[in-house]
């Protein structure tokens, strides 16, 4: 599960710094926040920033 969560959440993540890079945005200060939340009671239980998302993973 964690693994399928990663894969979705590098999706959108990269999605979203596309736009950024494609809408001039300083590449050294975008960032995509990435807010999981329980579709019936709207409670958020992960957030994932990237590109602080990829460091992390790289030194696991």
């Amino acid at each position: 599960m964690i693994v399928g969560k990663f894969c979705i959440s590098l999706t959108l993540g990269m999605s979203g710094s596309f736009y950024q890079v494609y809408d001039i945005a300083d590449a050294d200060s975008f960032e995509v926040v990435i807010e999981m939340a329980d579709a019936e009671t709207g409670e958020v239980f992960d957030t994932i920033t990237y590109p602080e998302a990829l460091e992390e993973k790289g030194e696991e």
